[in-house]
């Protein structure tokens, strides 16, 4: 069993990952399944969309990314994200992006300095066991100016 944690101590302060890149390979981390005051609805949106681009702002928001189902229909796994607020994920079980997807996540992801606070997955029995994170699954992928802060991940 691997984990990665990072700051449960109140006295140390929190680690930040600092993720800018273009990738052809998989980033662990999700879609999110929310607690009952944050449930995403159904018809839950990406984001606003302006000039092409979804405005990610809240967890809701950050859950629908590549839920092509979501909204409009316009938040696929090809679009384009831009991060514009600091996204605090405490409490939310959290579902890895991608996830199931034959290429995963090949949109852009720009999290715009912001930080995405307290991601926890804990997902012990996922095959392949390395979908993982934010992203589960990402092929030509853009990925840039993503800040995570406090950070625990689990796995087989």
């Amino acid at each position: 069993m691997h984990s990665l944690n990072s700051c449960h101590s109140p006295t140390r302060r929190p680690r930040l990952i600092t993720l800018a890149m273009s990738a052809t390979f998989a980033l662990g981390f999700s879609a999110l399944s929310v607690g009952v005051n944050d449930a995403v609805a159904a018809n839950a949106d990406c984001g606003e969309l302006v000039d092409g681009v979804h405005l990610v702002q809240t967890a809701p928001q950050l859950a629908n990314v590549g839920a092509e189902g979501a909204g409009d229909g316009a938040c696929e796994l090809g679009a384009k994200y831009r991060q514009v607020a600091h996204i605090d994920l405490t409490g939310v079980t959290w579902t890895p992006i991608g996830r199931g997807a034959t290429d995963g996540f090949t949109g852009t992801y720009d999290g715009d300095e912001f930080e995405i606070q307290n991601l926890t997955v804990r997902d012990p029995a996922v095959s392949p066991p390395n979908d993982v994170g934010l992203f589960a699954l990402a092929k030509g992928a853009t990925f840039k100016n993503i800040r995570l802060v406090d950070v625990d991940i689990e796995s087989a």
